[in-house]
C-alpha cells in the first residue's frame, strides 16, 4: 500500500516538475513569452501556477546572473502586467544589489504600476535598499505618465525608518524633470514620512532639485 501511495505521489509530481523545468529552460534560452505561455498551457498550468514557477526560476537565476534575470523579468512583466509587482519582488529578494535596475526595467514594461513596483522593490531590498535610487529609477522609467508624488510616497513608506525622506523627494523631483510638481512631491513625502519627517529639509531638497 505504501508503495502504491508513493507511486501515485510521484506521478502527481512529475508533471509539475517537468513544467517547471520547461519554464526555467525557456526563460534561460530567451524564448518569447508567447511561446512560454503556450507551453505552460499545454502542461495545463493556470496563470497563477505559471507566475509562481516563473518567480522561482527568476529568483534562482538572479542569484548567479542578475542581469539575465532582470532582462527576463522585464519580458514577463510586459506580457503579464498583473505579475509585475510579484516578479519585481522575487528578483530583488534574490539580488538586492540590483534593486534599482530591477525597478527600472519592470516599470518600463508596466509603467501603470510604477508606485507599486517601487514599493515592492524597496521592501524586498530590505535594509540595504537605496530608496532614493529606486525612486529615481522608477520615475525615469515611467516617463511622462509618472505620478512622481505617488512614487515618492510609496518608496518613503516602504523604506520606513531607513527612509531619508529629503533624498527621496529630491531624487524623484530631479528624475521627473519638467513634469515635476515640486509642491505635491514635498507634501506626499512629508505625509509618508510621518513623525520622522523633517518638513523643512524635504521642502528645501525639493526646491533645490526643481531649480528655477
Amino acid at each position: 500500500m505504501r508503495r502504491v501511495l508513493l507511486g501515485a505521489m510521484a506521478g502527481m509530481m512529475i508533471p509539475l516538475y517537468s513544467a517547471y523545468a520547461d519554464i526555467k529552460t525557456d526563460l534561460a534560452d530567451g524564448v518569447s513569452m508567447e511561446t512560454l505561455l503556450e507551453n505552460a498551457k499545454k502542461a495545463d498550468l493556470t496563470e497563477a501556477e505559471v507566475i509562481t514557477q516563473i518567480k522561482a526560476a527568476l529568483a534562482e537565476t538572479a542569484k548567479t546572473d542578475p542581469d539575465q534575470a532582470v532582462t527576463a523579468a522585464k519580458a514577463v512583466a510586459k506580457s503579464l502586467p498583473d505579475a509585475a509587482v510579484a516578479v519585481a519582488q522575487a528578483v530583488t529578494e534574490a539580488a538586492p544589489q540590483a534593486a534599482a535596475a530591477v525597478a527600472q526595467a519592470i516599470t518600463e514594461a508596466a509603467p501603470t504600476q510604477a508606485a507599486n513596483i517601487a514599493a515592492s522593490v524597496t521592501t524586498a531590498a530590505g535594509e540595504n535598499a537605496n530608496a532614493a535610487d529606486i525612486a529615481a529609477s522608477v520615475t525615469t522609467a515611467a516617463g511622462e505618465n509618472a505620478n512622481a508624488a505617488d512614487i515618492a510616497a510609496s518608496v518613503t513608506t516602504a523604506a520606513g525608518e531607513n527612509a531619508n525622506a529629503a533624498d527621496i523627494a529630491a531624487s524623484v523631483t530631479t528624475a521627473a524633470g519638467d513634469n515635476a510638481n515640486a509642491a505635491d512631491i514635498a507634501a506626499s513625502v512629508t505625509t509618508a514620512a510621518g513623525e520622522n519627517a523633517n518638513a523643512a529639509d524635504i521642502a528645501a531638497s525639493v526646491t533645490t532639485a526643481a531649480g528655477e
